[in-house]
């Protein structure tokens, strides 16, 4: 008797096994390749049994494929409309939660070193709450009746129509939806936009945001620092209000690299001209040159260990160190927040990055190519602009966490100091 290694009939049974999982796998494998010579109804039929076998994985059976295709919001490039919703949801909830608990300290206390910081959040948390509902609609697909044919899964009348599979016209509206949260295109009558420069002066939902609420973080962030530093000299702004002064204008230089060059991007009139990327580039530069100086002049007496005026430096390098525990978190929450603004221009670099290898596949495109003005001027028809929908979603993931980073956590923040400032 045989003890060791399979029997002869078993090693048979094996053979047909294997020989059986293979013709299988051929088979299937010859099934899908001789898709194109099937008949129309044939190929109907087929494409249904593939969707069937789609649906019956696991990510097939998630709760937000159970929606028939005639009632579904279209396919955002694999993003569903409540994915993209949510995340800003979840920003825009944070800010009013924050943004509260700032507003109930400031009315609590009657420390000015409480309640005035306090202040300056709440209203910083109040102003971003509400634009992020702006946008929070646009991501939901809640549109006003003047943008449905923007929105996922309607027709050019605003008629909804479900997910109709058409890819290239979800990638179009995604641009479009991606310049309402951007910014909103407004043309005066008086002047018309240009197919190089089709946005020529919008306003912005993240820019007018960040409009308003850059000049007042600066405003709280000089505080924080004099009350770690004892009240060291700025160096090169020596004047927070100088230095608030600068926001609005760093952000209307950031703007013309968005949307007057729009994002050094091909458009419409073919490929992004020389003049569009000095404009755009030129404008970026120069924003970031203010950024930098303005985060300088908030940093540089905590890092340099300047002394308050009217102090004399026991050390040898003539610094004055921070040894109180409190004003060492002071210091801290200082450089946590304003170092973190870092990560709004990295966003900016990452996503034109982004953006300039995608445009090289819709150069490939035969819609793409530039086609010869109308008699009027018009701009061509034949090269729509389009937004991959990772790139949006990449967007509000990071312009969201870097919102709460520096606007909710300032607020719990300068809520907090409640807890050991004296009154």
């Amino acid at each position: 008797m045989q003890r060791f290694g399979p029997t002869g009939p078993s090693r048979a049974r094996d053979r047909l096994v294997a020989r059986g999982k293979r013709q299988k796998w051929m088979k299937a494998i010859s099934f899908k390749l001789s898709l194109h010579d099937q008949k129309p109804e044939e190929r109907m039929l087929l494409g249904q049994v593939a969707q069937t076998e789609a649906c019956a994985t696991l990510l097939g059976r998630s709760r937000t494929n159970q929606i028939y295709g005639h009632i579904a919001f279209a396919s955002t490039g694999g993003y569903s409309v409540e994915l993209r919703s949510s995340v800003v949801r979840v920003v825009f909830f944070q800010l009013v939660a924050t943004g509260a608990i700032a507003a109930l300290v400031a009315v609590s206390s009657s420390s000015k070193g409480v309640w005035f910081p306090c202040a300056l959040s709440a209203t910083v948390n109040l102003v971003a709450s509400a634009h992020y509902a702006f946008i929070w609609r646009i991501r939901a697909q809640a549109m006003p009746a003047s943008h449905l044919h923007v929105a996922s899964g309607r027709a050019a009348d605003g008629t909804f129509v479900g997910n109709t599979g058409r890819d290239d016209l979800e990638h179009a509206k995604t641009f479009a939806q991606e310049l309402a949260v951007d910014g909103l295109r407004r043309a005066p009558p008086a002047r018309r936009a240009s197919c190089a420069s089709p946005s020529p002066s919008p306003p912005a939902r993240r820019y007018t945001d960040w409009g308003v609420t850059l000049p007042i973080l600066v405003l709280e962030l000089y505080d924080l620092a004099d009350s770690a530093s004892g009240g060291a000299d700025h160096y090169p702004i020596e004047s927070k209000y100088v230095a608030a002064a600068l926001m609005p204008i760093m952000v209307f230089l950031g703007g013309l690299h968005l949307f007057f060059a729009n994002e050094v991007r091909d458009g419409r009139a073919g490929p992004a001209s020389v003049k569009q990327h000095a404009l755009g580039w030129r404008g970026f530069a120069a924003s970031c040159v203010l950024f930098s100086v303005v985060v300088v002049s908030i940093l540089e007496p905590l890092v340099l260990q300047k002394c308050p005026a009217g102090v004399i430096s026991t050390e040898s390098d003539g610094a004055c160190p921070i040894v109180d525990d409190r004003l060492k978190n002071e210091k801290m929450a200082v450089l946590v927040f304003t170092t973190s603004w870092i990560g709004y221009p990295l966003v900016v670099l990452a996503t034109s990055a982004v953006n300039s290898e995608s445009q090289k596949d819709q150069r490939a495109e035969p819609s793409h190519k530039a086609l010869a003005l109308g008699p009027s001027g018009e701009c061509p028809k034949g090269a729509p602009m389009k937004t991959v929908a990772h790139i949006s979603f990449f967007k509000d993931a990071c312009y969201g966490a870097l919102d709460v980073l520096t606007k909710s956590g300032i607020a719990i923040y300068t809520a907090y100091r409640y807890t050991w400032v004296a009154e």
